[in-house]
């Protein structure tokens, strides 16, 4: 049993790994390829896309999936109810198509809309194949699957882009990823369902329904909210500017404060009637956040420009003081949910919603009051509603764990030190990064790996000098590589 976890473990790891590299390859591709403005017109429909997986399929599958009897009879209920609010949230986006092409001031929605309401139907007919798999724990195959439909994707993609160009190259590669992975979801599943079956189960399930539905729509806000305030109040090339930025920052987030935050749902849940234990497992999840994100996005924000050059192209330069604020704003996202999941841990779980409620009216607040200035004021109005929410998020955690500031900053004092000694010499020697248009490709790319492999050398080397001055301070470094 533990091998067959481990496996299953690995195999979501490599899914997740795979997802990302292969879509931010791409990605790397099509921008030079399309516009900001036909990236930001595709933002905005993948938001809404987003909306309904996480607000009606992910409601109607995810009680079927976690329920005793999870049989093929409520799948195939759970699918005929997915294939109809597909249908029907497909109908309503080919329906309202005029209308929103002259809201949004896109006169491209008008071709768009129908071809992305196929990719609504595929989502809707993905869903409850996906959630059997889950239950059945075949993440190899959902692995496979993921790794096939990304690149089909891609490949369609790119190759429309090169033989036509335009939005609807995106299109393209939305529509073949979608419908790729729907047929690859069939042949691996061996289940033909049966939708006449299971007619009375909607009473059993609807309470489940609508609070994941809620939940669902909350997380959407949050995390998806800023883009959608973006794109109604700045249009679409603003949009793509700032999902440019989201992409970038948002990955670091995924590869790593969101593993350390899996992390800390079992360190909680294991210290968390030992308030001494859960000190020290807060202590040491706070410290390795920092020590594996503050170095990455304060190197990413300093050399942005450079990076941006080299590997998208200098259309895409206008979003690097956006990569700065939205750095700003992952960082404080960690901690955040870090303190949110400890209060989860000691039941204290009204905290977390009002936190998360009070920075989203904030965000809205700020973000349309920044709006009035420009993209940039409107990011630094995210940013600055996520750094508000956190004072007093941050006390109530405080408060439980009898934690003095002191052991707050000591825990952060390495990473701190290292992360803005490697700044300021980066700043430093900043002038003599001279990356030219007129260098071939490979020797841009080879100038700023050996600037980036200098920041890191410099950032390892400082974290280890403190440790060894300051011993009591916490030593991330000796964690992530597994040594106690």
């Amino acid at each position: 049993m533990n091998i067959n976890t481990e496996r299953n473990a690995l195999w979501s790891i490599i899914d997740n790994l795979a997802q990302q590299f292969l879509s931010l390859l791409v990605f790397l591709i099509l921008a030079r390829l399309i516009s900001p403005r036909d990236f930001g017109v595709i933002a905005v429909l993948h938001v809404l896309v987003t909306f309904f997986r996480q607000s009606v399929l992910d409601a109607i599958v995810l009680p079927i999936s976690r329920t005793n009897e999870a049989t093929d009879e409520l799948y195939s209920w759970g699918l005929g109810i997915c294939m109809l609010a597909a249908t029907l949230m497909a109908a309503i986006m080919i329906g309202v198509t005029p209308w929103a092409s002259d809201w949004f001031d896109i006169s491209e929605l008008r071709d768009i809309l129908p071809w992305m309401a196929l990719v609504v139907l595929a989502y809707g007919a993905s869903a409850a194949f996906e959630a059997r798999l889950i239950r059945k724990l075949a993440f190899r195959s959902l692995a496979i699957r993921s790794v096939i439909a990304v690149t089909t994707g891609g490949i369609v993609g790119i190759a429309y882009a090169l033989e036509v160009g335009g939005v609807m190259s995106l299109v393209a590669q939305q529509v073949a990823s979608s419908c790729v992975a729907l047929i690859l979801l069939i042949a691996q599943s061996h289940w033909t369902p049966n939708l006449l079956k299971g007619k009375k189960n909607w009473r059993r399930f609807s309470p489940d329904i609508y609070r994941v539905s809620a939940t669902g729509f909350m997380g959407f806000l949050s995390s998806q909210g800023d883009t959608v305030l973006v794109s109604v109040l700045l249009g679409a090339q603003a949009t793509g500017f700032y999902s440019f930025a989201k992409r970038l920052t948002s990955s670091v987030y995924l590869a790593f404060g969101a593993a350390v935050l899996r992390l800390s749902i079992s360190a909680f849940a294991t210290a968390h009637t030992d308030a001494e234990a859960l000190k020290k497992a807060y202590l040491r999840i706070l410290g390795t956040s920092f020590f594996l994100m503050l170095p990455m996005l304060l190197g990413l924000s300093v050399l942005i420009e450079p990076t941006i050059h080299v590997l998208f192209g200098d259309a895409w330069l206008p979003a690097a003081s956006i990569v700065v604020l939205l750095s700003a704003l992952y960082l404080l996202l960690v901690v955040n949910q870090v303190n949110d999941y400890l209060l989860y841990a000691i039941n204290v779980r009204s905290a977390p919603l009002k936190r998360s409620l009070s920075q989203i009216l904030l965000s809205i607040i700020f973000g349309w009051a920044g709006s009035q200035f420009g993209l940039a004021w409107m990011a630094a109005g995210f940013a600055l509603a996520t750094f508000s929410v956190w004072p007093w998020n941050q006390r109530t955690c405080n408060t439980y764990l009898s934690l003095r500031l002191s052991e707050l900053v000591y825990c952060m004092l390495a990473p701190l030190i290292g992360a803005f000694c490697m700044v300021a010499l980066l700043w430093l020697f900043l002038p003599s990064i001279q990356i030219h248009v007129a260098d071939p490709g490979t020797s841009q790319i080879a100038k700023l790996g050996a600037w980036i492999t200098f920041g890191a050398a410099i950032y390892v080397a400082l974290h280890r000098v403190v440790i060894k001055l300051l011993p009591g301070v916490h030593d991330a470094f000796r964690e992530v590589r597994g040594r106690e």
